[in-house]
């Protein structure tokens, strides 16, 4: 009989979970549990690349790997979001496999379930699993001190698996390459082909709003046509009328997006920030602190402003934002694992 263990807390079921928790240090790779992508994510296979011409390709190889002690029997805590009321039932199998039941009561958003994780692995995500058998990567699954994190708006049955990609041009000590593995394994961003990531290659506005439209799940927008340069049935249209929709972009002029424009890094903040809602920002002066903070444009100052007091957007080596440098998909690939992490956990 499986033992079960109940707790109202994250703290207390991980001590609950100790005796189980402490014999499992990875979670089962993608490759045991084959994982589809939402629709709009991206296969895993070669293609295009982020923005490159449909579809996107992947990254190659998958990760993980190694022994895995394992308990002898099945272990279940009960953990709760005491904010929203969420619970789920989290079962550790023999074999290792970490499995939830999530109950997210009626009328919520954006509950936050801590899963006690044991894992040092940036590719480990949560995979939700429909009824039909269908299987999509949870994008917004973030691993801290003990816990994966997963925010979900409905009840949904999730696995834990590990989806890590391998890129030809990213080495483990680049210092994108936690960024490019954190984006990768939650199917934001694929490779380019040749099992490359290219991560100096700069990023478009239709790359940009294609890859925040995967962190939402691709939903899909109620109108079309939103800007006249954005032909219908383009990899990239369905994504940009969502972002008009949402108040994400306005475009570049009267009914235009220019997509195939660079994304500056001031853009992309206000881009984030409008994705986070707008919050409220204190003026303290934080920009004042870069070289060339002065040089912010007016309408991208408050974005600015919540960008680097959140830690989303950083100086260079130099001590300076270039705020209307062109961004790569290095730098974006970083900027998104920090503003997913913030609208997370």
């Amino acid at each position: 009989m499986a033992a079960i263990r109940s707790a109202d807390s994250v703290d207390a079921a991980q001590k609950a979970g100790a005796d189980a928790w402490k014999q499992i240090s990875q979670v089962p790779t993608a490759d045991q549990e084959p994982v589809t992508p939402p629709e709009g994510g991206g296969g895993t296979g070669g293609g295009g690349g982020t923005g490159g011409g449909g579809n996107t390709g992947g990254g190659g190889s998958i990760g993980g790997g190694g022994s895995v002690e394992k308990p002898e029997e099945s272990v279940t805590v009960t953990v709760t979001d005491e904010k929203t009321g969420a619970t789920a039932q989290v079962t550790t199998a023999p074999d290792g496999k970490v499995t939830a039941q999530v109950t997210v009561p009626n009328g919520v958003d954006n509950a936050t379930i801590r899963i006690p994780c044991k894992t040092s692995n940036s590719g480990t995500v949560a995979v939700r699993i429909l009824a039909d058998g269908t299987r999509q990567v949870l994008s917004r699954s973030v691993y801290q001190d003990g816990v994966l994190a997963v925010r979900l708006n409905e009840s949904a049955s999730i696995e834990l698996v590990d989806n890590s990609k391998n890129f030809s041009d990213v080495a483990a000590g680049d210092w994108f390459a936690d960024s490019v593995q954190f984006t990768a394994s939650r199917e934001l961003f694929s490779g380019v082909g040749n099992g490359g990531f290219a991560p100096y290659d700069t990023m478009t506005r239709s790359m940009l709003v294609t890859v925040l439209h995967r962190l939402e799940g691709s939903p899909a927008p109620t109108a079309s046509g939103s800007f006249q340069d954005v032909p219908q049935g383009t990899w990239y249209s369905t994504a940009a009328d969502w972002a008009a929709e949402q108040g994400i972009t306005s475009g570049t002029s009267a009914g235009l997006f220019d997509p195939n424009a660079p994304i500056t890094r001031e853009t992309l903040a206000l881009m984030l920030y409008r994705s986070a809602g707008s919050p409220a920002v204190a003026s303290d002066g934080k920009l004042e602190s870069f070289q060339d903070g002065a040089q912010v444009s007016s309408w991208a100052r408050e974005a600015m402003e919540w960008a680097c007091a959140n830690g989303i957007l950083t100086g260079d080596n130099n001590g300076q934002l270039r705020p209307q440098a062109d961004s790569t998909r290095a730098e974006v690939a970083a900027m998104l694992t920090r503003f997913v992490s913030l609208t997370t956990l």
